[in-house]
């Protein structure tokens, strides 16, 4: 029997800023178990949550502030 997996994580990234990120896949029960798949899924989403949030607060952190940019 084929499934699908649906995981999505939305977290704050900075003042009135939202990330929200999301996978589905669809498994097979004949070869991947379903906590197996929801693990599978839930890391690839936390994997790329935490990526994108180190670009964003490397993205702040090097530019200027305000009164640098005059």
């Amino acid at each position: 029997m084929r499934y699908n997996i649906i995981y999505q994580r939305k977290v704050r990234t900075k003042a009135y800023e939202m990330l929200e990120i999301g996978l589905s896949m669809e498994f097979d029960t004949a070869t991947t178990p379903l906590d197996q798949a929801f693990l599978v899924v839930k890391s690839k989403v936390e994997e790329w949550l935490e990526k994108e949030r180190d670009r964003i607060l490397a993205e702040t952190i090097s530019r200027p502030k305000r009164d640098e940019e005059k």
